[in-house]
């Protein structure tokens, strides 16, 4: 398991653990938890668990794809140059929504900085898998094929790191964005439940007297 999934699955626990909290009894409730405790607003406990849950799998997003998109962005501004394909293969990759499998091209390719010979596997800084194997071969035969010539954007910085494509990863970019999202409600609502744990400022507005006023 990597460190990434191990991340994932603590916030889908949370967040499990307060969607099935709300199916709880009320009795049920108030008959484990100690009266008079947090614990005891099971609205309040559950949202925490929930929204705490949503949070963390933001974070985890963000923090896992910022540096990629980072060095995706850096990439556009790396000077070209010139490489030459040495081998490449095709790999079948299994895919999230078909049970069919995608097919991602990849190569080696060497090249020369400053006198100094490097070599290369990285293509761009997404999943280059596709789902049309006769595309990917198509792929490899031309552009990737053994011999053919390349311009790779290479890290001034570091000569080592070097990609054919520049820019950061759309799959990335929108994963990103969608743990800020997830951040943001998160931060939203738990600010809203520490504020207000019992829910006693909308009880007690919903409960307030309603004053007629006649005239005498």
């Amino acid at each position: 398991m990597t460190a990434f999934t191990l991340a994932l699955s603590i916030g889908l626990v949370a967040l499990a653990a307060g969607l099935l909290g709300f199916l709880v009894p009320d009795a049920a409730w108030r008959a484990t938890t100690r009266p008079r405790s947090r614990l005891a607003h099971q609205a309040s406990t559950c949202g925490a668990l929930l929204f705490g849950g949503l949070g963390w799998l933001g974070l985890c997003l963000v923090a896992f794809n910022a540096s990629e998109i980072v060095v995706g962005l850096r990439s556009l501004s790396w000077p070209a140059q010139p490489a030459t394909v040495r081998e490449s293969r095709l790999v079948a990759v299994s895919q999230l929504r078909s049970t069919a499998p995608a097919y991602r091209p990849e190569a080696t390719y060497a090249y020369v900085v400053a006198g100094r010979d490097y070599t290369g596997t990285r293509l761009d800084f997404g999943s280059r898998a596709l789902p049309d194997r006769a595309a990917a071969e198509a792929e490899l035969a031309t552009r990737l094929a053994p011999g053919a010539a390349l311009m790779v954007h290479v890290d001034p910085r570091n000569p080592a790191s070097a990609v054919v494509t520049p820019g950061p990863s759309a799959f990335a970019a929108i994963q990103g964005a969608l743990g800020l999202v997830f951040l943001a409600v998160s931060i939203w609502q738990l600010r809203a439940l520490a504020t207000d744990w019992s829910g006693a400022r909308a009880a007690s507005s919903a409960k307030a007297p309603y004053v007629v006023h006649r005239r005498r």
